[in-house]
């Protein structure tokens, strides 16, 4: 499995940091707490990026395609969690609607 993991995850870094140039090395190091080198050596394949890795990579770039492909490749999907500020502006969208359709029901109802 570590192979599979390493090519794969390797592809993602090089799609990532070389064709879309969508992350910058210096600054995902260190979040990731690895030297600037390291994480080179795992984009261009010198080096297979161990699996203990993954969650300080999540964290430090807020990318999280790789952790939905594995999740899809198991079967699972990622859902994000909801916080009270959502739920409740939800809600309160949701109040909104309903008050319109019994408003527009009630126009209909007096016709």
């Amino acid at each position: 499995m570590k192979g599979r993991f390493g090519h794969r995850f390797q592809s993602l870094l090089d799609q990532k940091f070389v064709y879309k140039k969508d992350l910058i090395v210096d600054i995902v190091s260190k979040g990731m707490g690895i030297s600037s080198s390291t994480l080179y050596k795992w984009i261009e394949g010198e080096r297979d990026m161990s699996v203990d890795y993954l969650l300080p990579y999540l964290k430090a770039t807020k990318d999280y395609d790789y952790l939905k492909y594995l999740a899809r490749e198991c079967g699972f999907q990622l859902v994000p969690k909801v916080n009270k500020k959502m739920v409740a502006m939800l809600i309160s969208e949701l109040a909104r609607v309903l008050a319109s359709l019994v408003d527009s029901n009630g126009d209909m109802e007096e016709e």
